[in-house]
């Protein structure tokens, strides 16, 4: 079953809440590639949400560096950097969210 876009919002807008947070030496800090893999991920995850929308408006997928040994790595942003491709993900997907009803059918 693919994801929603009422399902992925909550999801990009509480990775953003984390960022408050976070100091701005942090901020400035590289991306683990653990969590550049889950930017990705959620990246592709709301491309399929909001399959209607341009592919000239979707940020582009954080390049990951691999250590030698395949073990290790990072992304190749900062966590300054992730919170910008958070906010643009947010922004898509909220236009796909259902309004709320308040109770009205």
């Amino acid at each position: 079953m693919a994801t929603t876009a009422d399902e992925l919002h909550p999801q990009i807008t509480g990775a953003l809440d984390t960022f408050a947070k976070m100091s701005a030496k942090e901020r400035e800090a590289q991306v683990s590639k653990y969590y550049a893999e889950r930017l990705n991920a959620l990246l592709d995850l709301a491309k399929e949400a909001m399959s209607g929308v341009s592919e000239n408006r979707w940020p582009r997928p954080i390049p990951i560096r691999t250590t030698a040994n395949g073990m290790g790595g990072s992304g190749d942003a900062t966590y300054a950097d992730v919170r910008a491709v958070l906010a643009e993900l947010s922004a898509i997907v909220a236009e796909g969210v259902t309004p709320p009803s308040f109770g009205f059918a």
